[in-house]
This record gives C-alpha cells, sequence and structure tokens, in this order.
C-alpha cells in the first residue's frame, strides 16, 4: 500500500498511508474507532476504491482489480456464514466456486476443518453452533482456497472474554501452521501484543507507528502511540541533554533531575514527553535511598482492587496525576492510604521520551 488516501465526502478517513506486507507475517492494524485501520483493510480486500495512491501485489499493482480478483481471505466481524447450509458447504463454497472437484473438494473441507478444531463437525447447521464454532467456521472458508494473504476485520469482537484468549491461542496456533500472512484488525491493545509480529498504530486517519510489539511498547514514536497502548504518565521534561551516544539523557521534572530514555533525533529538542509505564513504577513509604532511582513526591487520591493487582491513582505538588500499578502483595506491603504523601520511584534509565 502507497501513499494511499481515502476521502467520504468532507471526510479524511485515510490520509497518506504507505505499509507493507511481509511474507508470513502477522501484522496487526491498532487503532480507536474512526481511527482508519478498518478502512486500510477495506481498501487492500478491494471494497473500497482508493481516492489516491495504489495497491501492490508481489509486484503487481491490483489497485483497480475487483476483490474477487485479488485471491484474498477475508474474515468479517459479523462471520458473513449461510445459515441454509452445513458446516461443509460453508466452508468449501470458495471451492465451488473455484470449481474443485468433489473429491478434492470434500478432502480439503475436511483437511481444513481439522486445521481450526472442527474436525467431524461436516454435517452440523450454522445456527447451532456456537459463536466460537461460527467464527472457526468462517475462518476456514476464508482459508480452504490458500490464499496468500488473509485479512481478518474484528473478528473476536463479539465473543465474550475467555472465548477471545480461546480463540486468539488458536488463531496464533493456524497462523504458525499455515504460514500465510495476516492482516488483523483490532481496538484491542492486548489482542495486539500478543498476537502481532509488527504493529501498526492508526489514529485520526494516520499511521503513528509501525513496529515490533515491544517497540511499540517501549519505544513509542508519539504520545498518542504512549498513551494509547498500555497505561501510562506522561512528564513534560525540559532541559534534555544527550548522553554519549548511549540512548540516554538527563532531563528536568520542576526541580527533579531525570535519568531516561529516547531516541537520537530529540538531542536538541530541549523539551519533550517522558513516558512513564504505570507497573514500570514504585511506592515508597519514604523518600527511597538508592541512586538508581528517579523519585517525586506524590499523595495518593485513591486505589482501585482488582484482583491480582491495584491502581494507585496520584498527584504530585504541581497537580500532575499518576497512575501505579502494584501487584496486590506489593500494595499490601506498602500499606496505601487515601490521602497519605508517598514517594513514586522507577528505575534511572527507563521511561521513554517522545516528541511534545
Amino acid at each position: 500500500m502507497e501513499g494511499v488516501n481515502k476521502v467520504f465526502g468532507n471526510f479524511t478517513a485515510l490520509s497518506d498511508v504507505s505499509i507493507d506486507v511481509r511474507e508470513g507475517e502477522f501484522l496487526t492494524l491498532l487503532g480507536p474507532s474512526g481511527s482508519g485501520k478498518s478502512t486500510t483493510l477495506m481498501c487492500l480486500a478491494g471494497f473500497e476504491t482508493l481516492t489516491r495512491g495504489r495497491i501492490l501485489y508481489r509486484g503487481e499493482d491490483v489497485t483497480r482489480l475487483s476483490p474477487e480478483k485479488r485471491g484474498l481471505g477475508v474474515v468479517f466481524q459479523g462471520y458473513a456464514l449461510f445459515p441454509h447450509m452445513t458446516v461443509a458447504e460453508n466452508v468449501g463454497y470458495p471451492l465451488v466456486v473455484r470449481k474443485v472437484p468433489k473429491a478434492e473438494r470434500d478432502a480439503n473441507i475436511r483437511a481444513m476443518l481439522s486445521t481450526v478444531g472442527l474436525g467431524g463437525y461436516e454435517d452440523r447447521r450454522i445456527l447451532g453452533l456456537s459463536g466460537g464454532q461460527q467464527q472457526r467456521v468462517a475462518l476456514a472458508r476464508a482459508l480452504i482456497f490458500g490464499p496468500k494473504l488473509l485479512l481478518l476485520d474484528e473478528p473476536f469482537s463479539a465473543l465474550d472474554r475467555s472465548l477471545r484468549g480461546e480463540m486468539q491461542s488458536e488463531l496464533a496456533r493456524i497462523h504458525k501452521e499455515l504460514g500465510t500472512a495476516f492482516v488483523f484488525v483490532t481496538h484491542d491493545q492486548d489482542e495486539a501484543l500478543s498476537l502481532s509480529d509488527r504493529i501498526a498504530v492508526f489514529n485520526k486517519g494516520k499511521m503513528e507507528q509501525v513496529a515490533s510489539p515491544s517497540d511499540i511498547y517501549e519505544a513509542p514514536a508519539s504520545t498518542f502511540v504512549a498513551g494509547f497502548v498500555g497505561k501510562t504518565n506522561l512528564l513534560d521534561v525540559t532541559d534534555l541533554v544527550a548522553g554519549n551516544g548511549n540512548g540516554l539523557y538527563r532531563a528536568r521534572y520542576g526541580d527533579v533531575e531525570i535519568i531516561c530514555k529516547g531516541p537520537e533525533h530529540l538531542a536538541h529538542a530541549g523539551s519533550g514527553k517522558l513516558s512513564v509505564r504505570a507497573e514500570e513504577a514504585e511506592l515508597h513509604a519514604s523518600a527511597p535511598a538508592s541512586a538508581d532511582l528517579n523519585a517525586i513526591k506524590v499523595r495518593l487520591l485513591r486505589s482501585v482492587y482488582f484482583g491480582g493487582w491495584v491502581e494507585a491513582l496520584l498527584e504530585d505538588s504541581a497537580g500532575k496525576l499518576f497512575s501505579v500499578r502494584l501487584t496486590t502483595t506489593r500494595a499490601r506491603h506498602t500499606g496505601l492510604q487515601d490521602g497519605r504523601d508517598y514517594w513514586l520511584s522507577w528505575p534511572k534509565g527507563t521511561g521513554y521520551l517522545v516528541p511534545a
């Protein structure tokens, strides 16, 4: 996809989006509602025409090809299964359209149903299946003809949490087993981080960053990426001084000197935003003695219990709000009390600078 723009009336859904899909990779398009991720998928599939730009498939320009001529598999959010057909008839439909002989078709259907964990379901009716089983049928139908690229538009959004986790594991297994490139659309950050080889983060029709899950999380390219993927605290820092090519910076937050990480291009910026992940930070009842910690005095506003962890909402003397996630054991050891002062710390050399 090169320089793609898509305009609906006065609304620009995509603005100069360029992205490549690598052979056999799992690429996730991640973003909030209205960010352009699903429009990107629909353009790749051929269901939307481009206002500007082009789409290449292995060097061939397919921008003007109709969807059925692109040879791509697609799994929609609503599955789009035929309720009057059996499981086998649904899965085998793409082979019927391609006039594959019946004996070969039946063998392929059995093999694909086995791959998606539905062996023996050939004669079952769609309306008698659970949501997860219907999802597997839709996946099998999209893969049965051997596409080189599979597009999935928020396929798990209608499933409950436990079933979503099960289907995520199944999808990862199927991707590894088949080696087909997957392009997966979701707004779920955990889903994207756990499944993907790379993640493309979308915001307001633009692609903010495309990188590995660890780089997206640990080295965000913008304040939007830092704030959207995971829970973070964004601090306004000044007086940036770059280290000797080691990726470390000295900076100031108020009257506190901080040591943090950041990209080279901020060396002459002077100021920026520091992203400190909620789980990177700790709370102390008194000022930490270690010289290896950045530390700020804060007041606990309230804490929220989530079972295995506790989220603490805090405020410093300048009115800046902070969020810290502690294990339940650590929170109990610290002795959290609303209205009490604490010291918030995180290791020097952690936290990541992004442009202000």
